[in-house]
């Protein structure tokens, strides 16, 4: 086909590409759709309908492969955060404050249960490896559960309170100073009840296994009794 003008003439081929320079042709996946603003675009019988047929069917592939390459390190990174144990959300890192709130609660239950001789609540406070340490002796587990949980002939137990003065960690488990205040009601032979204070404070081991307490230790550092009917000077008592 010849193109005539005022000044020049064209010849344009009819079935042939103009082939641009390389430093002008652009670079695209498989040849890339956007070649066709440099390039002419080919005749329709010039065309290999099989080939683009063919590029169609592979470009979902494409795609699908470049997707799941992306996804695949955020799938890997769902399933190990799924994959975490929860305890550290659920429950939040012991601190002193929190350890004397929620033993303060386990000396309440304990004191009840001594008032009531409730061996089996004493029980379940007390760690399999528990051991009092009264001063030069040592009172293994069983002798102590079988002391405290009956009644003595002539007195019985009617106050135990305790409450927490001190806190800290070590190593592996929580130590807690707290004191004693106990009150007895004895019977003398004539039959008359007195009562008998005595204030006791103690260094005990605990620890937290699978959400409860248990009182590790008991160690006396320090006790005081009163006289029969006497008030200890103290506040409050």
């Amino acid at each position: 086909m010849v193109i005539r003008g005022p000044k020049r003439e064209a010849t344009w081929p009819s079935k042939t590409q103009i082939t641009a320079p390389d430093y002008l042709r652009p670079c695209g996946v498989n040849g890339g759709t956007h070649a066709s603003l440099i390039t002419p675009i080919p005749a329709i019988d010039e065309l290999n309908l099989h080939e683009a047929s063919d590029m169609r069917s592979h470009s979902p592939t494409i795609l699908t492969r470049t997707a799941l390459l992306f996804a695949f390190p955020a799938l890997i990174a769902a399933l190990a955060l799924a994959a975490q144990p929860q305890q550290d959300a659920e429950e939040p890192a012991l601190t002193p404050a929190i350890v004397r709130a929620e033993m303060t609660e386990v000396y309440k239950r304990w004191g009840k249960a001594r008032v009531e001789y409730d061996k089996e609540t004493m029980d379940s406070i007390l760690a399999p490896e528990f051991l009092v340490q009264l001063y030069h002796r040592e009172i293994s587990r069983e002798k102590f559960l079988s002391d405290v949980s009956q009644v003595r002939p002539g007195g019985r137990l009617t106050r135990f309170d305790a409450d927490i003065m001190t806190v800290r960690k070590a190593e592996e488990e929580w130590v807690v100073v707290i004191t004693e205040r106990l009150e007895i009601d004895v019977t003398t032979e004539a039959g008359e009840v007195q009562k008998v204070c005595s204030l006791w404070i103690t260094r005990d081991g605990c620890r937290k296994e699978d959400g409860s307490w248990l009182v590790t230790s008991s160690e006396a550092i320090g006790h005081e009794y009163w006289e029969p009917g006497e008030t200890p000077p103290i506040r409050d008592w």
